[in-house]
């Protein structure tokens, strides 16, 4: 049997990190604390803007999120490292008020357990009107019945072990 690879389906890349390794300690809340470069390639026709998510699908409190960005305009291929901690950025960009109660991007902090962390890339047929404090789960909500197409990121980030093996969502 031989695998096949579909070349029009979206990708999401970045130079800070590789899908499947680990968290570069610099993007953790015991390091720098600062957003990763995250890019994206062969995106719908259609797209009218792109959001991205990163939340620990294996939180202790359930999905936990810890950084949501949007409205990036669909000319767009990527948002560098280190973003602003601000509600509003610039080109009409906007971020969430993640999980822990802040604005914009806040990394993991080291834990005993290796932790799976999900950067998904979506894009969007519409640019997406939400109140001026929304949360990540404000944001998802609004993406519900907007989403084209995705593409993911996986990372982990926690106790020192064999990241190479990487469990698929």
């Amino acid at each position: 049997m031989h695998a096949t690879i579909d070349l029009s389906a979206m990708l999401a890349n970045s130079f800070s990190m590789a899908d499947g390794g680990r968290l570069p300690a610099k993007h953790s809340a015991d390091g720098e604390n600062v957003s990763p470069h995250v890019g994206w390639q062969r995106i719908p026709r259609n797209t009218r803007s792109i959001a991205i998510i990163m939340n620990d699908p294996q939180s202790s409190k359930g999905s936990w999120i810890h950084w949501g960005i949007f409205n990036i305009p669909h000319h767009m291929i990527e948002i560098e490292e280190g973003q602003p901690k601000e509600r509003n950025l610039d080109h009409g960009i906007r971020q969430v008020v993640n999980d822990f109660g802040r604005p914009g991007y806040h990394g993991p902090y080291s834990s005993s357990e290796k932790h799976k962390y999900v950067f998904t890339v979506c894009a969007l047929d519409e640019m997406l009107d939400v109140k001026f404090n929304c949360t990540g789960e404000d944001l998802l909500k609004a993406m519900y019945g907007h989403i084209l197409e995705k593409a993911l990121l996986r990372v982990y980030h926690g106790k020192t072990g064999n990241f190479n093996k990487l469990s698929v969502i």
